[in-house]
């Protein structure tokens, strides 16, 4: 006996073979085996034997699973200190390990941050929230969902600038909207109470006996509030105007229709198993997919427009041409959908050129060529088009409400660039995977370029300061090597490579990037834990130094004091200060995320 939760959890072989075992016992129940039996005798109960062996073998018959090395997983996030999991007094600028994870054996599918907090699903589908509001910080704490969505496991987590979404294994699209307030009450008490010892403590004498009684009486709600560790009760609605399976699906396991989500700050979308893109949320620059009203009076480049909110969800109608929709990404503003063909199509905000349609900046042509500067004998025709695929008047807004097919990266000395394998998207820019070695590469031999376009004035396009927003340019990854997860927050980004490095760059004044600075990383870095001081340097270690201090920068504070005392440049001798031994990341990074100015990886390690 299939339970239907447990069906909808099977893989697309084991529910085939549910299925056929269903048949094969309806067959054995509707045919009157006794009856015939009397009439032709020995031969119906061999056939009758035969069949119920068959269905016995289809019973039998189940995908061996290899038993795999026992392992255990460790989390390290570090960023923002509001939506650091437990609170933290200051950002955390170098990979932190939260121990809280280890408590759960199952191990963990996905992390999710927003602003000031964040969200995590285990292996078996379970929702555990975290969060700060002011000084006060909670959980993290499982959380009990109520409504829409109770008692199933969740595939996905993703948040908004105030709102947290959830993806089912069922394939329903369920919306927390009551999420920050269910944080706020459960702060509330302890906020109460921290008011009234502030308010104690700067009260003069005639005021100190009522403050007083306010304190106990906070102190009194304080004591009687629920334990910090109780489950957080949150009520969840489905996603309205999104569409539902039919029949067929639901014998397939299907029992809602999206397949896979992406929500930014502002907006959302989800794409359907039919193939279909749905958006939901701020449309002032088209990035749900349809024209918003029309602003009266002159705008600047940066000014922002009015706010326009799309609810319900809408669909977002693509070209004729476009293959069913298989991914999307959104980023601030725009959105980026992947058909089912590889071909790719953004729509929304593109003042940033984030689009990747191409220099839309300027209507004009190209006029450096190198004839007018080496020759000047008579006119010849030196403009060049600049490739892009739309361009807009003097006047016109700098964005799509429909969805533009993409301008390819520019291949020089090479053929043309294949379709993206993936896309990740900041808050104004964007990052594309493509395969960059010959097709008759084995798949264990694949590599890949990363190419960004869009705002690079934090260093978010992870190649250099000299543009302050560029079309398609190459991320100054390693040569020859390739990335298997990329993932972008407002302005930083990390990428895993196959070898297991880890890499990030961009903006990073919260310490998102994980070097232990604050100031921006134009060209992506290695990323490691924080380097252990060798015994010769623990000395200059100062608990009063600033957080941005780094083992490094001790190190070359050493290094230059022993310069002085030699006045020579000269390293060598056993009064050489010692550098700083450099501490990876332990085990195996799975899986990486970042949210609006935090990051983490999962790594595992042998049990």
């Amino acid at each position: 006996a299939v339970t239907t939760l447990q069906y909808a959890q099977c893989s697309p072989s084991e529910r085939w073979c549910c299925l056929a075992r269903f048949g094969a016992a309806m067959v054995w129940r509707m045919v009157p085996w006794k009856r015939l039996a009397e009439r032709h005798g020995a031969r119906i109960l061999v056939a009758g034997a035969a069949g119920a062996a068959g269905a016995v073998g289809l019973a039998v018959f189940e995908p061996v699973k290899a038993k795999t090395p026992e392992t255990k997983q460790q989390v390290f996030v570090w960023g923002r200190h509001s939506a650091i999991p437990g609170g933290s007094h200051s950002d955390v600028l170098w990979p932190q390990r939260i121990e809280w994870f280890e408590q759960n054996p199952k191990g963990w599918k996905k992390i999710a941050f927003g602003p000031d907090f964040g969200g995590a699903i285990d292996a078996q589908g379970q929702l555990y929230v975290w969060g700060s509001v002011g000084a006060h910080s909670v959980g993290p704490v499982r959380a009990e969902i109520q409504g829409a969505g109770r008692g199933q496991g969740l595939e996905d987590l993703q948040f908004s600038a105030k709102k947290m979404f959830a993806l089912t294994r069922r394939g329903d699209a369920l919306s927390f909207d009551d999420f920050l307030n269910v944080l706020q009450e459960r702060v509330a008490p302890k906020a109460a109470l921290r008011k009234a010892q502030e308010n104690l403590q700067k009260a003069s004498e005639e005021e100190k006996a009522q403050f007083e009684a306010a304190l106990k009486e906070a102190e009194l709600a304080a004591g009687c509030d629920v334990s910090d560790q109780a489950p957080l009760k949150l009520k969840a609605k489905v996603v309205s105007g999104l569409p539902r399976a039919g029949w067929f699906a639901w014998l397939q396991g299907y029992r809602g229709c999206v397949q896979s989500m992406s929500i930014g700050m502002e907006h959302g979308c989800f794409v359907t198993h039919q193939g279909q893109l749905y958006c939901v949320g701020g449309n002032e620059y088209g990035q749900c997919g349809m024209a918003p009203p029309k602003q009266r009076g002159p705008m600047g480049a940066l000014e922002e427009r009015r706010r326009v909110e799309v609810d319900p969800p809408v669909r977002v109608e693509f070209p004729r041409t476009a293959a069913p929709i298989k991914k999307v990404e959104v980023g601030g503003r725009h959105t980026i959908a992947q058909d089912a063909k590889g071909r790719s199509y953004s729509f929304g905000d593109d003042r940033r050129i984030q689009l990747a349609l191409g220099d839309t900046r300027t209507g004009g042509q190209d006029e450096r060529h190198a004839y007018g500067v080496l020759s000047q004998d008579g006119p010849k025709n030196v403009k060049g088009d600049i490739q892009r695929a739309v361009s807009y008047r003097y006047y016109d807004p700098h964005m799509q409400t429909k969805p533009v097919q993409q301008v390819a990266p520019l291949a020089i000395n090479r053929p043309e660039y294949p379709p993206a394998s993936f896309f990740s998207c900041g808050e104004d820019f964007t990052v594309g995977i493509f395969r960059d070695s010959p097709d008759w590469y084995a798949a264990s031999h694949t590599t890949t370029v990363a190419f960004a376009c869009g705002e690079n004035g934090a260093g978010q396009c992870g190649r250099s300061m000299h543009q302050q927003q560029q079309v398609w340019s190459q991320v100054r990854l390693p040569k020859h090597s390739r990335v298997d997860q990329l993932r972008c927050g407002q302005a930083h980004c990390l990428a895993l490579l196959k070898d297991g490095r880890l890499f990030a760059w961009g903006s990073n004044p919260q310490g998102q990037v994980g070097n232990g600075k604050r100031s921006l990383v134009s060209k992506p870095i290695v990323i490691t834990q924080r380097p252990e001081l060798p015994s010769g340097l623990a000395q200059l270690a100062d608990n009063d130094m600033p957080q941005t201090v780094t083992p490094q920068d001790l190190y070359k504070r050493a290094v230059y004091q022993h310069a002085q005392s030699r006045s020579s440049n000269q390293f060598s001798g056993p009064d050489v200060p010692e550098s700083p031994m450099a501490v990876e990341l332990p085990g195996t990074i799975v899986s990486i995320q970042t949210g609006f100015r935090n990051s983490a990886v999962i790594c595992e390690v042998p049990a």
